[in-house]
């Protein structure tokens, strides 16, 4: 978010220089995140499961998702920057290409890996997260051929990628709002996991189903 505001008002400022810093800077932000949450899957998986469940089915199929859609989370961030780089330069449709195709690949490859079709083996809720991860990377390749090939209102390159204080500001202060304004919801899905285990699994369960329809 912070990074299609920024670029948006350079591009509108016809500062190309800005503009090309800030998709530059946007990527090294993008793997610095990433790499975080590529920690939290190896190290902090099975802590923050083991306090909302009892249940050893639940924390292990937890533990298997979680970590997966973790340590390789690099490709939801490459795809979410790259359609942010196509919307804020007015290129919404192709965006919308590659959100399609990350999803269709979901949808289809669910299947697949969860029930173990054809000569692909049996994977239950690791094989959603594989299908979910191998559509988030596909869509993100996707997303940065079609920002190099049909973009040509930013261009990337080494020079652009060094992380610039006057850049990385205006970037966070855009998008730390939306960090927390998001982030909200999760953590009171937490809070209320904490006081439903107070009474069954059941009542986490339904709680779950219902915070996702």
């Amino acid at each position: 978010v912070g990074v299609n505001s920024l670029l948006s008002k350079s591009l509108g400022m016809r500062d190309q220089e800005a503009a090309n810093r800030t998709a530059g800077n946007g990527m090294v932000l993008m793997m610095i995140a990433s790499f975080g949450f590529m920690l939290f899957g190896i190290f902090g998986v099975r802590p923050f499961f083991q306090v909302q469940s009892t249940v050893a089915e639940t924390v292990e199929g937890g533990i298997d998702y979680l970590s997966i859609c973790c340590i390789f989370s690099m490709g939801v961030f490459m795809q979410v920057l790259s359609e942010r780089l196509l919307q804020s330069t007015g290129r919404a449709m192709l965006s919308m290409v590659t959100q399609g195709l990350g999803a269709i690949l979901n949808i289809i490859l669910d299947p697949l890996f969860i029930h173990g079709w054809w000569i692909i083996p049996k994977m239950g809720v690791a094989g959603a997260a594989i299908a979910t991860v191998i559509g988030q990377w596909c869509a993100a390749f996707l997303g940065l051929y079609l920002n190099e090939k049909h973009n040509p209102d930013i261009r990337f390159g080494r020079a652009y990628a060094k992380l610039d204080w006057n850049t990385v500001k205006p970037i966070l202060t855009v998008g730390i709002p939306s960090v927390v304004m998001n982030g909200i919801g999760s953590v009171m899905t937490f809070g209320m996991n904490q006081i439903l285990q107070g009474f069954n699994e059941t009542a986490t369960s339904v709680f779950g189903i219902y915070f996702k329809l």
